[in-house]
């Protein structure tokens, strides 16, 4: 260890200074770029390079922001990833969408026979027979050769997945449903038949008569095909937000009003303070939602500066103000609460939060007799588990809320009490309001 002393001049020990002070310069620049980069690119939204084609049949090349594994109601999309419009179209209106190498939509005319929950059969189509009538569906693909593709469909009131395979321009369904015979359930695999006949892998393990009608089957049935006739194929799945696109983190800064009445049993004796505090906080936000903003899930901290107020007090009936109560307190609130948006326009939103949390409370409450200076009590708060409720507006990147925590009981250590044996507690109620800018 380089020191004054052990140096053989004073020279000698201001270069070591000045080199220790550009080595932590550099450190220290180092960090901030590196930081700076990375909540620069944390804040990037997930576009990524695609296409869709309208209605009249004009191929659109644009940049699509991730929406999830299933047809959105909408896509957002950008013209170039320099530009800050971001536009959205319906998929109403749309007749393909592809994002490069990871999801694709397809509208097409096909035949189905939409079922009950489960897959289970209509009463009136109670039968092996398909009846079916001709929909145009937005079909997600799920492997693409030059020959044919697979594909599926999700009907969102049932949840039910349909499969189907285009081939010459022809699309057919993968049959399959669960009819009632008699008392028992029967299930009619029609699916097993149509692959067995015209995609059937000569010398395979995998057997087509163990096929389930699932995903997960189907996709490594058809890659080993398509591998068995040494083709290319184009496998598509979702395309999910990237890990900055499911957060939002918030900064806050505020104001809270506190009121609190601290209770003693015996003898039967309260007192009230209120105190303001300026609150400072972060929230970490996880949205549910893949497009829009429609619930998340909230984790916040918020720290309420400390806060000291002293005034005299009457301890004791019928006695003139013989006392002093000294109140500090500072708070830690760590939440987590249920957030739900309800959207005015693009820009913006209203939301209701309902959560709850738990209190870190530092500080005393200390009551002191006058004529004496004695301690009549002093007390260090024990923390606390609470509701919350709450309300506010979002604009851009900006959100004021107000949240309210109602009464709740907590106690204290007592850490002198010579006047008083009973157990002291405290009732809390809290309003807080704050502005917040949402850094990514």
């Amino acid at each position: 260890k380089v020191t004054w002393w052990n140096c053989s001049s004073e020279r000698e020990y201001l270069i070591y200074l000045k080199k220790k002070l550009n080595i932590n310069k550099m450190k220290k620049t180092i960090f901030i770029l590196v930081v700076g980069f990375y909540l620069q690119s944390f804040a990037q939204t997930t576009f990524k390079k695609g296409y869709f084609i309208n209605l009249e049949g004009e191929k659109k090349e644009v940049y699509i922001k991730a929406f999830g594994a299933e047809k959105p109601s909408k896509i957002f999309y950008q013209e170039n990833l320099n530009s800050n419009k971001v536009l959205e179209k319906s998929t109403n209106e749309i007749l393909e969408i592809n994002v490069y190498d990871i999801i694709k939509f397809i509208k097409k005319e096909v035949s189905i026979e939409f079922l009950e929950k489960g897959m289970k059969a209509k009463t009136k189509n109670n039968s092996e027979i398909f009846k079916t009538e001709n929909k145009n569906l937005v079909l997600k693909v799920l492997i693409e050769t030059e020959d044919f593709s697979l594909l599926s469909y999700l009907d969102e009131e049932t949840n039910n997945r349909y499969f189907f395979i285009e081939s010459k321009n022809q699309v057919n369904l993968l049959e399959y449903k669960v009819i009632k015979e008699n008392t028992k359930s029967k299930k009619i695999k029609n699916f097993r038949k149509f692959i067995f006949q015209n995609y059937k892998i000569e010398n395979s393990k995998l057997n087509v008569g163990k096929l389930n009608y699932d995903s997960n089957d189907f996709k490594k049935y058809f890659r080993q095909y398509i591998n068995s006739l040494n083709k290319n194929l184009q496998q598509y799945s979702s395309f999910e937000r990237d890990f900055k696109d499911a957060y939002n983190i918030t900064p806050t800064i505020g104001y809270s009003f506190l009121n609190q009445d601290n209770i003693n049993e015996t003898p039967s004796f309260s007192s009230t303070f209120k105190t303001n505090h300026i609150n400072i906080g972060l929230d970490i936000e996880y949205l549910l939602n893949n497009l829009e903003k429609k619930s998340a899930f909230v984790f916040s901290i918020n720290y309420l500066l400390n806060s000291k107020k002293e005034e005299d007090y009457a301890f004791g009936q019928g006695n003139p103000n013989n006392s002093i109560i000294r109140n500090e307190l500072s708070q830690i609130i760590l939440g987590i609460k249920y957030r739900y948006y309800i959207t005015l326009n693009k820009n913006n939103s209203l939301f209701l939060n309902a959560g709850i949390n738990y209190n870190f409370s530092s500080g005393t409450t200390v009551y002191i007799f006058n004529p004496t200076n004695a301690a009549i009590a002093s007390l260090k708060y024990n923390n606390s588990t609470h509701f919350s409720l709450g309300a506010g507006y979002n604009f851009k990147k900006y959100y004021l809320q107000a949240s309210y925590i109602p009464k709740f009981k907590g106690d204290f250590d007592s850490l002198t009490s010579e006047a008083t044996n009973g157990k002291w507690n405290y009732e809390r109620s809290l309003f807080n309001i704050s502005l917040g800018y949402s850094i990514f």
